[in-house]
């Protein structure tokens, strides 16, 4: 085998060991999470610390209302520069439903704008939230008391990023491509990820769903991102490796040459 050939093999079985050794996984529980309430009331209506998270329509005893759920994960804080995001699976867990409501859709959607996790703590079951508080999301607030949503409800990309099928209680599981499309975006451009909105069907009614909050303390329920992962050299890396193996093939060709002149 000549000198090239074995640079060449060298070469390739480093670009590849460079590429994807550093193939990984992580998980990271909900940084923060919030419930904001459509409903009119004489002071707006909050859920920042509360247990608990909502998406859906409430029922008709709650003259059907709507609620909404916002999630944000620190995945800057996470994983490693240079990571690139192959795959993503987010877990909620459902622990109330209303009675004999059949299985109802939840949407993930890409938040656009950025929201508070704020003081409101409601008590009870939590369905029907807390007075808001300076800093809190709310319907029309992004942080009540300091700026307003563009518009009522969230901001957020009308295309849901990924979709699930809620029924019982139980954990519940979004993998979509979209997601993976949403995360790597923010690790090129941090200021974007402002985290993902949870939205039911909102065309029906008596479908809201009660999700377990990061501010429960139950690890094993809480919102959880599981990412998988590579670390993508970066271009310097690669360089180095190929003049590693140049230098390799200009030592050899100098010993053959030297070789041949000795012989003569």
């Amino acid at each position: 085998m000549n000198v090239w050939c074995r640079a060449r093999r060298l070469l390739a079985v480093l670009v590849v060991t460079a590429g994807c050794a550093q193939a990984d996984m992580v998980e990271m529980a909900v940084t923060r999470d919030a419930t904001i309430y459509s409903d009119v009331s004489a002071l707006p209506l909050a859920n920042g610390s509360g247990q608990y998270l909502f998406a859906g329509v409430n029922g008709p005893n709650n003259d059907g209302n709507v609620r909404r759920a916002m999630l944000y994960f620190d995945v800057l804080g996470v994983l490693p520069v240079g990571a690139l995001v192959t795959s993503a699976t987010l877990r909620v867990t459902v622990d109330r439903v209303p009675f004999g409501a059949p299985a109802s859709d939840i949407f993930l959607h890409r938040a656009t704008a950025g929201w508070g996790e704020g003081p409101s703590d409601p008590t009870g079951l939590e369905g029907t939230g807390a007075t808001a508080l300076t800093g809190d999301a709310t319907w029309t607030d992004s942080f009540l008391g300091v700026t307003a949503l563009a518009t009522p409800g969230g901001d957020f990309d009308a295309a849901a990023s990924a979709s699930l099928s809620a029924g019982d209680v139980g954990a519940y599981f979004f993998a979509a491509p979209q997601m993976v499309a949403d995360i790597n975006t923010w690790l090129l451009n941090p200021a974007a990820n402002l985290g993902w909105f949870m939205v039911g069907d909102e065309t029906g009614s008596r479908n809201a769903r009660r999700f377990i909050s990061g501010d429960l303390g139950d690890p094993d329920a809480e919102p959880l991102l599981v990412l998988g992962f590579v670390v993508v050299p970066e271009p310097g890396v690669l360089g180095l490796v190929l003049a590693g193996v140049m230098t390799l093939v200009a030592r050899r060709i100098r010993r053959g040459a030297g070789s041949r002149s000795s012989s003569r």
